[in-house]
């Protein structure tokens, strides 16, 4: 009787808070907008207690009520489950990758808006050769002194760096570096678009994408026809799974207001003390833990030698660049610093029949397809999106991305990535923008180096390796 209570308690509050996810994100809006509206503007204008006070003001109203953003990706998980089933079930979709067909080219969504934005400036200045050598191999001062030359391009973008310029790689590490500090890699990013975009031709960025969207509508109707029920259910279930999953990628791009203006908080809290000698280069305040800094201030902390700990952090920082990354599954025994490696304790036999849970040919491998098209082309192997540069039909390949890297995604005939889901980042902006895409590719950075030609079926999710015969056959960044 009590686990049947209990049963009912979860699904009440699971009605309830869907009900209720309109009004809190409308909310949290309100609440966002009151926060940074409230910006004291300039920072430097602010004494060090007084940022302090802001940045406790910030934590308070924001950083400690994520209600909305978590309520809604709980959410698109539900649906985007639910969906799934429903097209297999209902539309016979026995490889279950109809869903992803449906949630492409949704429109509405942030985190598609930096590659249009990229892609729209590229178009402007590819009949200008000079400036777009510039724009690829130039110093950053002299690309801004050749900015008050092209009104246009200067305007596009210093709007893309007010609205954007808090993305970087890493973003939730408030020590990393943004695009407000070094718009280099965005320069260099649109420079290489525009040595590609023929002057005459726009760039649709998700026209594939509306294709593949219109197809997928036509063949659940099909399936459907002559089942109301089922028509109104299936629509119900697809309208909420659009909505959260595009809701996920904007709630998540508020999130890097906020990080970005609690980023701006500490590099002035930096300069402070920098100024007042506590530290040897400003930006060692992210050598500090935040309560330190914070107790700091406000006379709290139980060590005042910010010099010291700082370098026993440097030291340590140095110490962990040197070691392999954690395993994706390891165990600890006894004290949890002492005596383990974070890795397997026993690493498994390499099997050249089978990768991933499923079986292979030496040549393939499997993952989870996010948006359909069959490419065949150049793998190029990045590492760090500000530096890498892609060609026309070259098919991106990461261990794993984060918003940072859709400077780059226009450039590329396809995405192959090592890790993430249906429901990440690379998945989500690879549907929006129409570019094949396939993610969870185990082992995928090792198995594929830099400069091989691969074909890939984003539907599917398999990847293989093209002989130099094939290549002959294929088109370089040929889509179906």
């Amino acid at each position: 009787l009590i686990d049947r209570g209990q049963l009912l308690g979860t699904v009440l509050g699971l009605v309830s808070n869907h009900f209720l996810l309109a009004r809190r994100k409308r909310h949290f809006y309100r609440r966002l907008q009151k926060a940074l509206g409230d910006q004291p503007t300039p920072l430097t204008a602010l004494r060090a207690d007084e940022l302090t006070a802001y940045y406790r003001t910030l934590e308070q109203q924001l950083l400690t009520r994520w209600d909305a953003p978590l309520v809604n990706d709980f959410f698109a998980m539900i649906f985007y489950g639910v969906l799934r089933k429903l097209v297999m079930q209902w539309c016979g979709d026995l490889a279950g990758t109809l869903q992803n067909d449906l949630l492409t080219g949704e429109g509405g969504m942030i985190s598609a808006e930096p590659a249009q934005r990229v892609c729209a400036l590229a178009q402007l200045v590819a009949d200008d050769a000079e400036f777009v050598a510039l724009l690829q191999r130039g110093e950053r001062a002299a690309i801004e002194r050749a900015l008050a030359r092209r009104s246009q391009f200067a305007e596009g973008y210093h709007t893309y760096l007010e609205k954007f310029g808090d993305r970087c790689a890493d973003e939730l590490k408030l020590e990393s570096p943004t695009l407000q500090d070094d718009p280099l890699p965005l320069l260099r990013s649109i420079g290489h678009l525009a040595g590609q975009v023929k002057p005459s031709s726009a760039p649709k960025m998700n026209a594939g994408g509306q294709t593949v969207r219109l197809l997928a509508e036509q063949r659940v109707q099909g399936a459907l026809r002559g089942k109301p029920l089922q028509q109104l259910i299936f629509g119900w279930v697809l309208k909420h799974a659009r909505r959260c999953v595009r809701d996920r990628e904007n709630l998540r791009f508020e999130r890097t207001h906020v990080f970005g203006l609690a980023r701006q908080i500490f590099v002035e809290l930096g300069r402070r003390f920098y100024a007042l000698d506590l530290l040897q280069e400003p930006r060692d305040i992210f050598y500090l833990e935040v309560a330190e800094i914070l107790g700091f201030v406000e006379g709290t902390t139980t060590c005042t030698d910010l010099r010291g700990l700082v370098e026993v952090r440097k030291s340590e920082f140095a110490r962990f660049a040197q070691m392999a990354p954690p395993a994706a599954r390891f165990s600890t025994r006894g004290i949890v610093h002492q005596g383990n490696f974070f890795q397997p304790d026993h690493l498994p036999a390499a099997d050249p029949a089978e990768l991933n849970g499923r079986p292979f040919a030496r040549d393939e491998l499997h993952g989870i397809g996010c948006c359909p098209g069959v490419v065949r082309g150049r793998a190029r192997v990045v590492t760090n999106p500000a530096t890498a540069r892609l060609v026309a039909g070259d098919i991106l390949v990461a261990e794993r991305t984060d918003p940072s890297w859709i400077m780059i995604m226009p450039a590329a005939a396809g995405l192959l990535v090592a890790r993430g889901s249906l429901l990440s980042h690379a998945a989500i902006v690879s549907r929006e923008l129409g570019i094949p895409s396939i993610v969870s590719l185990t082992g995928l950075t090792d198995w594929l180096t830099d400069g091989e030609w691969v074909e890939m079926d984003g539907s599917t999710g398999v990847v293989r390796k093209v002989g130099e015969g094939e290549r002959e056959t294929g088109r370089q960044g040929a889509t179906t």
